[in-house]
């Protein structure tokens, strides 16, 4: 019999941003306001509401945008000790970004099935670049931090490489961090990882490659040293793999077992 809805103030000088908690009398009808948590104000709009057990509380996950090209999840859930609704992530300081702000549209979801949802969280990868034909474009290439909220704060689950354009995600284990990095061709739809050195800030030697083709003019013949894998709707996916890359324990089954379609929809 409850409602949580949410609320953007416009009227005054700054936005401000609300999630109110209604109930519905069964005796009456009538609706009552039982509890209120402000939110971040620099929400445009919201996405999507999902809903979740944490700890036992009954918890909300609102995705937002925030502006063009960034969003957030805003997660809210009612303590019952003290009979309120809290936004953990709340921060009455507009000059700290939102603990969830991400710089890809990508929305919160369970991403490896265990019924649990997570929260994208984008970081830069060093020395990560991405080109159009053979121009380099001032694009950041972004890993995806999926964490659970628990009432302690945010858990790392897995660190991912998402490719929205191509609708794909790789897992990046953590020991490559600071020592592999990727290369996008907009145009050939190539990502390349390569060896990374993060005291000279130069990339080696390349691991390996993955391609994208659109499945509706993809002919074998257009593999050339690539290996097909996989198959869907929209993209034949292919990979490469270099001498180097078995020093970093990339063979042919770590590409296959750690790449994966993406499961969520992304957000233009």
């Amino acid at each position: 019999n409850e409602i949580l809805l949410t609320y953007i103030d416009t009227t005054s000088e700054r936005y401000l941003a609300y999630a109110r908690l209604l109930k519905l009398s069964k005796f009456d009808g009538k609706v009552s306001l039982i509890g209120e948590a402000q939110l971040n104000s620099t929400i445009s709009s919201y996405s999507s509401f999902k809903y979740d057990i944490v700890d036992g509380k009954y918890t909300a996950y609102i995705d937002a945008f925030s502006g063009d090209t960034q969003m957030l999840t805003e997660v809210i859930y009612w303590d019952n000790e003290n009979g309120k609704l809290i936004a953990p992530f709340f921060n009455s300081d507009v000059g700290i970004p939102p603990k969830t702000l991400r710089s890809l549209r990508i929305p919160s979801t369970d991403i490896n099935f265990d019924t649990v949802i997570e929260i994208p969280l984008t970081v830069p990868i060093e020395g990560g670049k991405v080109f159009d034909s053979l121009n380099e474009k001032n694009t950041p290439i972004y890993l995806v931090n999926w964490s659970v909220f628990t009432l302690n704060g945010l858990e790392l689950i897995k660190r991912t490489y998402c490719n929205l354009a191509d609708s794909y995600m790789l897992n990046f284990p953590d020991a490559w961090l600071g020592k592999v990095t990727i290369n996008y061709d907009i145009t050939e739809r190539i990502c390349e990882f390569f060896i990374y050195d993060a005291k000279t800030k130069e990339k080696k030697d390349e691991l390996f490659s993955i391609k994208a083709f659109p499945a509706d003019n993809f002919q074998v013949s257009l593999l050339d040293e690539y290996t097909q894998f996989l198959s869907t709707s929209a993209f034949t996916y292919a990979y490469k793999i270099s001498e180097s890359a078995f020093s970093f324990g990339v063979t042919d089954e770590f590409v296959r077992n750690q790449f994966g379609t993406l499961s969520f929809q992304p957000i233009k």
